[in-house]
């Protein structure tokens, strides 16, 4: 169990720093997309180790991070195809 919550904590600062980065970019930018599907990659294993374990229900700070990866995703995209749309 705690190999898995290590395995979740690298995996939500790398998202975090990778979201950080891909922020730095222009809008629409090929980097910026790059970012977004290594992103989108790397919240796969966060997501399955997440729910394979059940982590979620014994530690609500597990769940409020899996939602906070959700959120940063959901953010890149909003930020690289909405905006560059309009």
């Amino acid at each position: 169990m705690k190999n898995n919550q290590s395995n979740l904590n690298i995996l939500f600062v790398l998202v975090t720093l990778i979201t950080i980065v891909s922020r730095s970019f222009d809008v629409g930018s090929i980097f910026r997309i790059i970012l977004l599907a290594i992103s989108i990659i790397m919240a796969i294993p966060y997501f399955y180790i997440l729910v394979k374990n059940k982590m979620y229900k014994n530690n609500l700070l597990n769940l409020f991070a899996a939602i906070l990866v959700f959120y940063q995703i959901i953010n890149i995209i909003y930020y690289t195809y909405v905006l560059k749309i309009q």
